[in-house]
Formats: structure tokens, sequence, C-alpha cells
């Protein structure tokens, strides 16, 4: 369940990219939370592809947001997880790089993350995540989102078995239900 004044920003925020041409997606916790996963969501995050779209999304949430507080500029922007890779033996710290700007709506925080980049402790950096969202239907508005099954290849990537289980438990509750 996705607390309610974070549903109210999500359907305000998703209305005004609606009609807006940009390529963009709902990713964190909040795209999981509402395809079913078993998750908490404390803020929202938009994940876009290229900088066209992503100057896009920034003017047109910035726009709608302003007034409760300026959002930062994009800037380049690289931010360490609090989580780490655990992969075989090892704890590896995990990097975001992406053109990046966050701002609040009332207490709720919001990102936007342009052209996202992972990159493992001293590892290279990945290509920028690019993919198809799927659709989800929150009170009737359509909601494009980060696939469950992209997330859970990367948390299997970063070692994050647990958060995979909560996407694999989803996914059977929802073959459950059909």
């Amino acid at each position: 369940m996705v607390k309610p004044k974070i549903l109210q920003v999500m359907l305000e925020a998703v209305r005004t990219l609606k009609g807006l041409d940009a390529r963009w997606a709902l990713g964190g916790d909040a795209s999981e939370v509402i395809q079913g996963v078993n998750a908490s969501a404390l803020s929202l995050e938009f994940l876009t592809f290229g900088e066209e779209s992503t100057r896009a999304v920034h003017r047109a949430l910035g726009g709608l947001f302003s007034g409760e507080k300026t959002p930062h500029e994009l800037e380049e922007r690289e931010i360490t997880l609090k989580r780490i890779a655990e992969i075989g033996e090892e704890s590896r710290p995990v990097f975001v790089k992406s053109l990046h700007s966050k701002f609040q709506s009332g207490d709720v925080p919001i990102e936007i993350y342009g052209d996202p980049r992972i990159k493992i402790g001293d590892w290279a950096w990945g290509d920028p995540i690019e993919f198809e969202p799927a659709l989800v239907y929150v009170v009737g508005e359509r909601i494009p989102v980060m696939p469950l099954r992209l997330r859970s290849d990367i948390y299997f990537g970063l070692g994050w078995l647990d958060r995979v289980h909560l996407i694999h438990e989803a996914d059977k509750r929802k073959h459950h239900q059909h």
C-alpha cells in the first residue's frame, strides 16, 4: 500500500507528465509497491531516458511543485547507495551516476534520475539503464513503471536476495489472482 500523501503526489506528477513528449517511468520503491511488492515507499523516483526527456520532466515537475520548494538544478551526480552489494564473499559499495535533481512536495521527496548507470565497487560503470516501461493503473491513471523483472535481475546481480524474494512473492500472488 502506498501512503495517501505519496499516492496524491504521485498522481499529481503523473497527470502533469501525461501529455509530455518525454520518455520516463516511475522507479524506486513506489514502483514496486504499486506492482504488488510488499515494500515501503517513502519517496518518488522518476527515471528518464535521454537528456531532452530529463530536462522536460525536470521542468514539468519543477513547475508543478515549485511553489513549495525550488527544485535543485539538474546536474551530473554520483551517489553512493546506503546498501552495499553482496557478491560472493565480498561486500562492495554501489554507486549510481545520473543527470539528477531532487525536490520536495510537502514532506514527500522527489528525485529525477536521467540515464542512470550503476557501478559496483571499483568495477567499470554499466551502460545507462534503459527499458520499455510496464504499465500499471492506479486510481484510473496509467503509470509507466520500471518492470519488476528488471528490478529483480538488478537486485540478483547486487546480491540483494531478500528483495528478489519480495518480487517473486508479488509475482506469485499476481498469478494466483488470475
